[in-house]
């Protein structure tokens, strides 16, 4: 996610309110990693991919030189309505764009994620990477939701309401930058407070992106010998799964990346970028839902995927541009939203 400006009064209320949270408490950290012996998945190399195309068929013998032709671009048309529940993250707020499924957040935000009950749960982008924040439905003061102590660092990766409760997504990362690094998936929702689901990264190894779906996670992770999609169930262990899209791709700048799975955990995304295409598969057959090309201008930067709409947030030249979106049913089509910004897919029911 692209770093954000904002003024100097902005960062300064925050940042008092998170010291205040912190010096009014004289509970324990409540986010004290257990000694619960959990060790990092390991990744399986039963195949090795590097992400790129098969080489073409080279044909002999022709007396002239085949003249080189330009790839036509995809075509891109306006989006008539934006998909249910989505809403944007502007350069100087958060702004719902259909269904009202958040409150409006009238300041610059970085990671931000609809909790299921009418609230918004985000991270600012001015680098306070130790507290998550939380607007309710009716509005008013963003207020501090969730923080760590001790030099610890806090990242937020999504959000949901699974039987009502709603829960957020983070990882916690305990001595950043030493040989004792470990990253630590965290399941927090506001009845239980915290709930660890078990260890994915460590000094040699870099946790690139974190989704979720029911009873269902996703970790694109980078190690010496390559980056790989790991699946977890929903206590934390890690399952092999045979449609794997990446099992292990070795240091290729074509790897597949981005997974995102729907809520109910039965379709994910990702990005190609050998065949410039993002690419939606049914999980547990891994038959294909959906593929569809993206302009070749365009940097792909997150993807969202809901039962039935697929968000492309994309940058060129590094600003973000209106989020492509597509429609899981029906003829692929590339359409485009006519705001500017990260979109994002609303929690509608179970998200």
């Amino acid at each position: 996610m692209r770093k954000l400006m904002v003024g100097t009064s902005g960062i300064l209320v925050l940042v008092m309110a998170i010291s205040i949270a912190a010096c009014n408490t004289a509970q324990p950290d409540p986010l004290a990693i257990p000694d619960a012996g959990t060790s990092a998945p390991t990744v399986t190399e039963a195949e090795v991919s590097d992400g790129a195309p098969d080489d073409p068929e080279t044909t002999f013998g022709s007396p002239e030189p085949v003249p080189e032709t330009e790839t036509p671009e995809p075509p891109v048309v306006p989006i008539e309505s934006p998909p249910p529940g989505s809403f944007v993250v502007l350069a100087e707020e958060v702004q719902p764009l259909v269904d009202n499924v958040i409150p409006t957040l009238d300041r610059p935000s970085g990671p931000a994620f609809a909790d299921g009950a009418g609230g918004l749960v985000f991270q600012p982008p001015w680098g306070v990477d130790d507290a998550i924040f939380y607007l309710g439905p009716d509005g008013g003061e963003p207020e501090p939701l969730l923080d760590v102590a001790d030099g610890r660092l806090l990242t937020l990766w999504g959000a949901t309401n699974e039987e009502g409760t709603p829960r957020l997504l983070a990882v916690v990362v305990d001595g950043d930058g030493t040989a004792d690094e470990q990253e630590t998936l965290l399941w927090w929702d506001r009845l239980d407070k915290v709930t660890w689901i078990g260890q994915v990264g460590d000094a040699s190894t870099q946790v690139l992106s974190v989704d979720h779906g029911t009873n269902r996670f996703v970790i694109d992770r980078a190690s010496p010998e390559g980056s790989s999609f790991v699946f977890l169930d929903g206590t934390g262990n890690e399952v092999d799964l045979t449609s794997n899209p990446k099992p292990l791709c070795r240091g290729s700048s074509q790897c597949r990346r981005l997974p995102s799975l729907a809520p109910d955990g039965s379709n994910l995304a990702y990005f190609d970028p050998a065949i410039r295409k993002v690419v939606v598969i049914e999980l547990d057959s891994g038959s294909e839902v959906l593929a569809i090309e993206v302009p070749s201008t365009s940097e792909i930067t997150s993807l969202d995927l809901s039962s039935d709409h697929l968000i492309i947030n994309h940058e060129v030249a590094g600003d973000a541009q209106a989020a492509f979106s597509a429609a899981l049913d029906g003829e692929p089509a590339l359409r485009q939203l006519s705001v500017p910004g990260n979109a994002y897919l609303g929690v509608m029911g179970t998200r």
